[in-house]
């Protein structure tokens, strides 16, 4: 009995680590190489400083929320040295690739897990700056400085009307979440106001998009544009469609659309492709 028992125990260990493929060879954090020339420069990360200097390794989390100095899932990344004008560099999650290898060994279970752990993105590995002689300030110039602020628009993201049943309608959001912080014109509403707005108004995700009515749960968020997006299954492959809605004329403005090669093997891969349609335009 207690051999029986022990087999069992092993199995479900086993299973659970096989289950968690990124989260158990990449972790939760990765090691960013910075380095400058000339060396010996200060290194701050979001606005920290992080107390090293050139050449150093810093240590990030791999998920991370939005802040004054950041968006979500992104780093921003200053290198200071007196003398030389200041370098900046941002790195935006992308995403892991034991994300591919878990979703083969342990479907959507394991991809659920480097999900919630953050294990499923990755930042650029190094960092190279080339400082500038410079005083890198502006204090001590006589010139004038025009500041100019370029309005982001704000983009709700609806959870994708799952017809395929994939299970991975968070995820996915979350790709496309992700996908309008990086691409620097746009910025995504609060998860948080969405599903306020949402069930106040008991809304239900439909295949057929009422423009109308997106629009006005748009307004109410302080969204410029609604995302919307459909998963549908042709064959052993997915067919994604997604639509920008605009919030002041209620009409799509932009409709893109994605296919997998590979079932749900290439199933995020492509939904970041959809994503770049969408928001680098």
């Amino acid at each position: 009995m207690k051999t029986n028992f022990l087999k069992i125990a092993a199995v479900l260990i086993l299973a659970l680590l096989l289950n968690s493929c990124a989260t158990m060879f990449s972790g939760t954090t990765q090691q960013v190489a910075v380095n400058s020339s000339p060396a010996g420069a200060s290194v701050y990360v979001n606005g920290e400083d992080v107390n090293k200097t050139t050449p150093c390794q810093i240590e990030i989390k791999r998920k991370i929320e939005a802040s004054n100095e950041n968006g979500k899932n992104q780093y921003n990344f200053v290198i200071k040295k007196e003398g030389f004008s200041d370098y900046e560099h941002a790195t935006k999650a992308k995403i892991n690739g034991t994300t591919w290898l878990n979703l083969l060994i342990g479907g959507v279970y394991g991809l659920a897990i480097d999900y919630y752990t953050g294990s499923i993105w990755r930042y650029d590995k190094e960092i190279n700056a080339n400082l500038s002689v410079g005083d890198g300030t502006s204090n001590e110039s006589n010139n004038t400085i025009e500041i100019v602020t370029v309005k982001k628009n704000r983009v709700a993201v609806f959870d994708p009307v799952d017809d395929a049943k994939t299970d991975m309608v968070e995820m996915i959001r979350e790709i496309l979440s992700t996908g309008i912080t990086n691409s620097g014109s746009f910025k995504p509403v609060e998860r948080a106001m969405i599903e306020q707005v949402l069930q106040e108004n008991q809304y239900q995700s439909e295949g057929q998009v009422d423009a109308s009515q997106v629009s006005e749960l748009g307004k109410q968020m302080g969204a410029d544009y609604v995302c919307v997006s459909v998963i549908k299954k042709t064959g052993k492959n997915y067919f994604i469609t997604a639509k920008l809605v605009s919030v002041e004329t209620a009409t799509v403005e932009l409709q893109q659309y994605v296919k997998t090669e590979n079932g749900k093997e290439d199933l995020f891969e492509k939904v970041e492709e959809l994503s770049e349609k969408l928001f680098n335009k």
